[in-house]
């Protein structure tokens, strides 16, 4: 806020009302979640923009295409939360071509990969189907309240709920699967610095075609997920265990 008030960076009119509305805003005790989120959007815009627009700088900003779709509705949805207020949903599911419409208590708003999902209590779900489910933002195409009675459930604990997924998404009723796998030295650099998974530890030093490597071991669901991981770093990492896990990869890769 300091930087963007000084002089020296030149900005639009649009640009000097929309940083306005952001400093008052962000200065008051009535600041919420998503006022404070979308302040620090605007700040985080200006003065990427204005590093740009300034030829001189050696700093190189990420290239953004605007906002993902889905995040207009995370006021709503929070206040939802914070208030236990059920909501009504027009959903587009993947590969589906008909909106489904969910009735959902929320529980939990989470970001993965810039994108933003709605964990919460199906209204609607059956005994085969998991009561708490994860909803992506994106999906959304209308969203409005329900009238109903708010759904408690005290199976869920956001803390437990993704302990062993691999990303966002919770696996209903699944076991997680302990997945031994060696990865390069070049690799091993990197995953000492940051874990695939909270659950990671290293377990031995090993060469692997020649290659210097380490191999760990990490206990997650068996998931979409954890298969794209490996076949989108298969030049790197190799899937020891278990062998129901190598096969789907071989076959894959076949």
């Amino acid at each position: 806020p300091t930087l963007l008030t000084a002089n020296a960076i030149k900005r639009s009119k649009k640009e000097d009302e929309d940083l306005s509305f952001v400093l008052e805003n962000l200065a008051s005790k009535a600041a919420d979640f998503p006022l404070l989120m979308r302040g620090l959007e605007t700040i985080n815009r200006l003065v990427g923009k204005a590093i740009l627009d300034n030829k001189e700088q050696p700093v190189m900003t990420e290239n953004t295409t605007g906002a993902v779709p889905g995040t207009e509705f995370i006021s709503e949805l929070y206040n939802a939360i914070k208030f236990k207020k059920p909501v009504r949903m027009e959903y587009r599911k993947r590969g589906e071509p008909k909106l489904k419409v969910y009735n959902i208590s929320p529980y939990l708003l989470k970001e993965n990969g810039g994108f933003w999902y709605l964990i919460g209590y199906n209204h609607g779900a059956d005994s085969t189907q998991p009561p708490v489910i994860v909803l992506a933002l994106h999906r959304i195409k209308k969203l409005m309240e329900a009238n109903l009675s708010f759904e408690e459930s005290t199976d869920f604990n956001p803390k437990e709920y993704f302990k062993y997924s691999l990303g966002v998404f919770h696996h209903f009723k699944n076991e997680p699967i302990e997945v031994k796998f060696w990865a390069s030295e070049v690799a091993s650099d990197f995953l000492n610095l940051k874990k695939l998974h909270n659950s990671q530890k290293i377990l031995e030093t090993m060469d692997i075609g020649g290659k210097a490597g380490q191999t760990y071991q990490i206990k997650v669901y068996d998931s979409d997920e954890l298969l794209h991981l490996f076949l989108s770093r298969a030049e790197n990492y190799r899937v020891l265990e278990p062998k129901s896990l190598v096969d789907k990869i071989k076959n894959k890769l076949n």
